[in-house]
């Protein structure tokens, strides 16, 4: 698990110090293996059993950069399945991340699947090139998130036609909502992205929908990006006899996770036909803090195994498009 697909990515080493029954070989990180002038992560992050604990770790994060670049804030995720493999008692809501100094963490619990039982432990970290730093993941009591703390956020709006909109520390953006559609003053049909700039790290989502001022940049930044009928920053459709097929305005949403650290919910959408296919699909958002990227998964219904799904990317006047097929 690391802070992404990408080159160079993160190693991480867990150790586990509690008791229990043999270690289990975790998963192998993705990206390529370290060159020989990074520093020494290990080769295939492994679960080290230790002797019966002496005091409240659970285990010790090696965490490693390889590239010669520094790392902010980098997400780390540690399975709750891979801790309580070695130490099955241990408990989710009593588990904190310490730094090398013994200050706490900020960190947070993921229930992936919304089944009401945390999944995965995440925090952040910053590295500097071709360092490693080490963490505890400790039985101590978890010290709440305070607001400031919180640098994700998402939520449905239902003052503003049902739509459900999201941010962290350096974006914001919005998908519509059903309500649109049928909106007496102006209704859109879109399941395009609306991409919002922002200036500061504040969060912004709240204010810009209580004034509904925000298509002029007040010092905060704005929504300057037309979307329209598009596909917006990223919309979805089925590609078929050279056409795109899309849906229409999501339908229902929830959140799965609401921060401090990771954010992620899903959007629900209708039924559509695509070339005379019956077609569903649900996508998941997630997003961390500091990221400039989303991770996006859609779950489709009705495809057949020739479908193809494009994404698209609204081009106004004067823009420049350029890509790195390279890095897909």
């Amino acid at each position: 698990m690391t802070g992404g697909n990408r080159r160079n990515a993160l190693w991480f080493t867990l150790i586990v110090t509690g008791c229990g029954s043999s270690a289990q070989p975790a998963e192998a990180p993705e990206g390529p293996a370290p060159s020989a002038t990074a520093a020494p992560p290990a080769p295939v992050p492994t679960f080290t059993p230790a002797p019966a604990p002496t005091g409240p770790t659970l285990a010790q994060v090696l965490v490693a950069n390889p590239a010669q670049l520094p790392r902010a804030a980098e997400t780390v995720a540690v399975r709750r399945d891979q801790l309580a493999a070695i130490t099955p008692n241990f408990d989710p809501m009593t588990a904190s991340v310490i730094d090398e100094n013994g200050a706490s963490v900020p960190s947070q619990w993921v229930d992936e699947n919304a089944d009401g039982e945390p999944d995965e432990l995440v925090f952040q970290l910053d590295l500097a090139p071709a360092a490693q730093r080490t963490f505890r993941i400790a039985q101590i009591a978890r010290d709440p998130a305070s607001a400031d703390q919180y640098k994700v956020y998402g939520r449905f709006v239902r003052e503003r036609f049902d739509d459900f909109a999201w941010e962290n520390d350096l974006l914001a953006a919005r998908m519509y909502g059903e309500a649109l559609e049928t909106a007496e003053k102006d209704p859109l049909v879109s399941s395009g992205v609306d991409a919002w700039v922002k200036k500061n790290p504040a969060r912004v989502i709240n204010d810009w929908f209580l004034t509904g001022d925000y298509h002029d940049d007040h010092g905060q930044g704005g929504d300057f990006y037309s979307v329209g009928k598009t596909r917006g920053c990223g919309g979805l459709g089925i590609w078929a006899n050279n056409k795109l097929f899309v849906s229409k305005n999501h339908k229902a949403s929830r959140v799965i996770a609401a921060g401090p650290i990771r954010l992620i919910f899903e959007l629900d959408y209708a039924a559509w036909f695509a070339n005379g296919r019956r077609i569903t699909e649900t996508k998941r958002v997630q997003l961390d803090a500091g990221s400039s990227f989303n991770v996006v998964k859609s779950k489709f219904t009705g495809l057949s195994k020739t479908s193809k799904v494009a994404v698209g990317i609204a081009k106004h006047e004067g823009a420049q498009l350029g890509g790195d097929a390279a890095g897909w």
